[in-house]
């Protein structure tokens, strides 16, 4: 079994005057700015899901357990491991491992996880911390406006449930940044 949740998230790469801009809105009216902001977020949510990359910088925090010696971390780019602990089999703590000692952190962009060693009968806990930022990997223009292309697409087709998830002219944008692992 593997779950990854998100502990901590930055903040939106597209501003609410960005996104007031992009769908040509020059009035100033509070309810819709709030709805305009929450339309770029669940875009850009929609997005990571459908790259499998953080377009923002969050602590995500990965429980597996019969994990392999090499293990991708997903949602990058990945910036660095926070922790790694071994639980028993009762979800008691077991140890806490030490980086270039029991475990590896492999790649420059999307990395791998090399174990030393691995116990099993119980799980491992990895905190990190992944995703584009202003302390990171700067997100790439076509990323940034493809977030307000979907969020123009939702605006536009607000009430149609004919409408397709993601743009398609989106899906064609965000193609090269989809991470792939073999």
């Amino acid at each position: 079994m593997r779950e990854v949740y998100i502990k901590t998230e930055g903040t939106e790469p597209v501003t609410t005057a960005e996104l007031k801009t992009f769908v040509n809105y020059l009035g100033s009216e509070a309810d819709f700015e709030t709805m305009l902001a929450a339309l770029g977020s669940a875009a850009r949510l929609r997005l990571e899901q459908y790259t499998g990359r953080n377009f923002v910088e969050k602590t995500m925090v990965m429980n597996v357990d019969e994990m392999p010696f090499n293990f991708h971390l997903p949602f990058g780019p990945i910036r660095d491991i926070v922790s790694v602990k071994t639980y028993d089999e009762y979800g008691v703590l077991d140890e806490t491992l030490t980086a270039d000692d029991d475990y590896y952190l492999i790649g420059d962009f999307d990395k791998f996880i090399k174990f030393e060693t691995f116990a099993s009968g119980g799980y491992v806990s990895i905190e990190y911390r992944a995703g584009y930022g202003e302390n990171t990997f700067d997100l790439p223009e076509a990323m940034e406006y493809a977030i307000k292309r979907q969020t123009k697409y939702d605006f536009d087709n607000r009430g149609n449930s004919e409408a397709e998830a993601i743009n398609p002219t989106v899906r064609k944008l965000l193609m090269p940044y989809r991470a792939s692992y073999l």
